[in-house]
C-alpha cells in the first residue's frame, strides 16, 4: 500500500521542520510527503524542502493547496492520500494502521479506482460499488 501525505501550509516556518521530522519513519517505509505552500511570507518552503519528497507553491487557500498536492506526481500512484495539518501528529505506525483497516474492510488495491454505479455510470468516489 502506497501512502502519500499532503501538508497544506502557510507561514509555518516555526514548526514545519519538526512536523516533517515526525514523518521520517513513514518516509523510510515508502510514504511520500508533499508540502504545498500557499505563499508564505517566512521561510517555510526553505525549511520544508530537505524533509519532503516534494515542495510545491500554489495559490493560497486550503482547497487550492490540497488539489495541487493531490495532483503531484508523488501522489498519483498512492493508494491512500492523507491531508495533514502541520500541527497534527500521526502515530509512527499510521501506514500499518491504514493497511490493517483496508484489509479489515475487505478493500484491496483492485477496489480503488474510478467509481461507477451498477449501470456503469461514473459517480465520482474512488471506491467501487459492490453491485449485486
Amino acid at each position: 500500500m502506497q501512502l502519500a501525505i499532503v501538508l497544506p501550509v502557510l507561514n509555518e516556518a516555526s514548526l514545519i521542520e519538526a512536523a516533517l521530522l515526525r514523518l521520517k519513519e513513514l518516509r523510510a517505509r515508502g510514504a511520500r510527503v508533499i508540502v504545498v505552500d500557499g505563499g508564505s511570507q517566512d521561510d517555510t518552503v526553505a525549511r520544508a524542502a530537505p524533509h519532503a519528497d516534494r515542495t510545491i507553491v500554489a495559490p493560497r487557500g486550503r482547497s487550492w493547496q490540497m488539489n495541487a498536492g493531490a495532483r503531484a506526481d508523488e501522489a498519483a500512484t498512492a493508494d491512500v492520500l492523507l491531508f495533514l495539518h502541520a500541527d497534527t501528529q500521526l502515530p509512527v505506525e499510521a501506514d500499518r494502521r491504514f493497511r490493517e483497516f483496508l484489509a479489515t474492510e475487505g478493500i484491496d488495491r483492485d477496489d480503488i479506482g474510478e467509481d461507477r454505479n451498477c449501470n456503469g455510470q461514473a459517480v465520482g468516489s474512488r471506491r467501487k460499488n459492490q453491485c449485486p
